[in-house]
Parts: C-alpha cells; structure tokens; sequence
C-alpha cells in the first residue's frame, strides 16, 4: 500500500501522455519526406471561444521542384499572415514579400474562388492550380472545412519568388485552435510537389504536462519521507 499513491500518480500521467501523443501523431510525418511543413506553436491566448494558438509554418522543400503555393488544412483556421524573417540571397529583398497568405473555405476551394494571380504565358509567371479539378476530400480529406493557404503573387516572374528546391523558408504564420493540418504543396505548373500532413513541433502539452508529473512526484515523495 506505500506505492499505491505512487502507482496512481504514474498511471494517470502515462494514459495523459499517451493520449497527447496520438492526437500529435494524427498530424506528423517523418522530416525525411521531399517537402516537409512544420507547424511551430509560439504562443497560446484563451477567448471566449477556446484558447487560439498563433504559430509558424516552416516550409524545408527537399523536392526537385520549387513550391509557388501551399495549402494546409485546419478547421479552426482563424487567421493567416506572414514575417519577414526570410531574406534573399541575392536581392536581399524578403522572400515572403511577394507572398500572399489568406483562410479558405471548402466552397473556395471547390468553386475555385481562390485570388490566385492570373495565368499568362507571355510573362511566364506561375500558372496556379485548377482546385475545382482536384478533389478536397482527396487532398485534406472528407471532414476538412478550411485551410491556410499561402502563395506567391505579381505579374511579372522577377516579382514573385517561390521557395527552391534545397531552400528552407519560414514565416508563415497562423492562428488555430487545435492541429490537425493535412497539406499539399504546388509547383510552376500547378502540379502537386507533395501531400501529406504537417510536422508539429514542439509537443508543448506533452512536455509541459510530463515536467508538471514529475515536479509533482517529487514533491510526493518529499512529503512522504518527511511523514516517515
């Protein structure tokens, strides 16, 4: 009966843990995939409505093709914006300048209501994906509603700058209730680079709740021997 305290106390926290785990696994793919999109929480503010996180997306583009859009689901999607954190090598002009961030609905996406630049081969910009052809529940899956979306704007090539191949670009940033962000990334041609999930990082309940266990534990412990 002297570890029956103990015993609870560790069971609770594993089943806590275990069950924050899979709500994390549910939105994480290896870092080793061609595009990879991590998703950084960086600060939580509670409202009436549920605590909003506002957070950053990484995108690391270890594909053969550069990326001129991405999208990443989120039913809670509240808000999109963008930094400046990201310059250019050779301009030394912001990489996401010419970037344009929004929240679209599965009505957007589906009726192709998106404000993508206009197509047009004499000035070889981008030609942005026909999304009324590319099916929502395929891409983001049939219970998705909203998405962040992010992609490069102007009219002229030399006005716009896709994340290259070999390029890591942050600055993306977010406001959500919860992850749970299936994503797709496109190339010059409108063609998908790669779908997939996004990468959390870090796992702030998981480890904010294992340090409050064993801070917790320990000063059980320490209670006990003074009780002896």
């Amino acid at each position: 009966m002297k570890n029956y305290g103990i015993k609870i106390i560790l069971s609770a926290l594993f089943l806590a843990i275990t069950a924050l785990n899979q709500i994390h696994a549910a939105v994480a793919i290896g870092t080793n995939q061609p595009v990879t999109i991590l998703e950084t929480f960086q600060q939580t503010t509670d409202y009436s409505y549920g605590t909003e996180t506002k957070g950053e997306f990484t995108v690391i583009n270890n594909s053969s093709s550069d990326i001129y859009a991405f999208f990443v689901a989120n039913n809670t999607a509240h808000q999109a914006d963008k930094t400046y954190n990201e310059f250019d090598s050779v301009t030394g002009s912001p990489i996401l300048e010419s970037w344009n961030p929004t929240v679209i609905t599965r009505a957007d996406w589906e009726s192709g209501n998106i404000n993508f630049p206009e197509s047009n081969p004499f000035l070889e910009v981008w030609t942005p994906p026909d999304t009324t052809q590319i099916s929502w529940d395929d891409t983001f899956g049939p219970n998705a509603t909203k998405a962040f979306g992010y992609w490069t704007d102007g009219f002229f090539e030399v006005a716009q700058r896709a994340i290259l191949s070999g390029e890591t670009v942050s600055g993306f940033l977010f406001y959500s209730l919860v992850p749970n962000s299936p994503a797709v990334a496109f190339g010059k041609d409108g063609d998908i680079v790669a779908l997939g999930h996004t990468t959390v990082v870090p796992l702030p309940g998981t480890i904010w709740l294992f340090s409050f266990g064993l801070v917790f534990l320990g000063r059980f412990k320490a209670k006990k021997a003074s009780t002896i």
